[in-house]
């Protein structure tokens, strides 16, 4: 996982702390997730949910790989050693 970056404003802060929850580099979170805001008129802010996108219909990423002990699901072989590595040592 790449190092994580000041946040500027509640947006980057909510990406960081997705990002880090989930153990995946910004690269492969922005690919595979985006980031929807939603305003609520009576509560009075901004509520940020995580979305996740379909994925590719071909070339890298095309693919699933399940792991095996939980319900994490990886477009690469890379992904999913590294989930293993993070969550299953």
């Amino acid at each position: 996982m790449d190092p994580l970056k000041p946040a500027k404003n509640l947006e980057e802060n909510f990406f960081n702390d997705s990002r880090q929850s989930m153990s995946i580099c910004s690269e492969c979170f922005k690919k595979r997730f985006k980031i929807v805001t939603k305003k609520r008129s009576g509560y009075g802010g901004t509520i940020y949910e995580i979305e996740e996108r379909p994925p590719p219909r071909f070339g890298i990423g095309s693919q699933t790989f399940s792991c095996l002990k939980c319900n994490w699901v990886a477009w690469t072989e890379e992904g999913l050693i590294a989930h293993i590595k993070k969550k299953h040592p």
